[in-house]
């Protein structure tokens, strides 16, 4: 005689899925291992050298263009403003270089490893998160004077003094705009670092 099917235990909720409740189940990530950590501190390290680059690159053609203004026949003001932003070009690049220097180098002790990269994020992050102080305040005196040279000794001609002081309105607004995204988004930038940086710390 045939045996009989197993009779259902009617406590079991008929949905549950055994395989489906395993795949459900929250797994813990796995610890990263030396070589891990090895080659995200290599690549963080890489990310701030093309940083760092693109910076460099970009303040040659600030230099270059504000180079160019200052010496138009315009008034003082706005040549001085661009005199100042060109100085304040060389030292933030001055000071990104510096800041983004590697203080320590990589090796294969894993305690040393790890405290090492830990430091570089440490670094980046605290030089993102002060970046109001030392990457945009200096451009703001040669901003505000170049502004002003505008709206007091250098008017559009051709165009109603009304109409120009609002084009200068409408420029200045975006130039505040354009600083205010700057800040977010590296603020943002901070926040991931220190997660980065949360997962490091045992």
């Amino acid at each position: 005689m045939p045996a009989e099917p197993p009779t259902p235990d009617p406590n079991l909720d008929p949905n549950l899925d055994p395989l489906r409740l395993w795949q459900s189940q929250t797994r813990e990530p796995l610890p990263m291992t030396v070589a891990d950590i090895r080659a995200h501190a290599l690549s963080f390290e890489g990310k701030v050298r093309r940083n760092v680059l693109r910076e460099t690159i970009s303040s040659v053609l600030v230099v270059l263009i504000f180079g160019w203004y200052a010496l138009q026949p315009w008034g003082w003001m706005m040549r001085s403003g661009s005199v100042l932003v060109i100085l304040a070009t060389l030292w933030v690049t001055w000071e990104l270089r510096r800041r983004a220097a590697r203080q320590r180098g990589l090796t294969d002790d894993a305690g040393a490893l790890v405290d090492a990269y830990r430091a570089a994020l440490t670094r980046s992050r605290d030089n993102i998160r002060s970046m109001a102080v030392w990457y945009l305040a200096p451009f703001v005196p040669g901003i505000v004077l170049i502004i002003a040279g505008r709206w007091l000794q250098s008017p559009l001609p051709h165009v109603p003094r009304g109409a120009d002081h609002t084009i200068i309105l409408l420029v200045s607004l975006i130039v505040a705009l354009v600083f205010g995204v700057i800040w977010l988004l590296n603020q943002r930038r901070g926040d991931r670092i220190q997660r980065m940086i949360d997962e490091l710390t045992p």
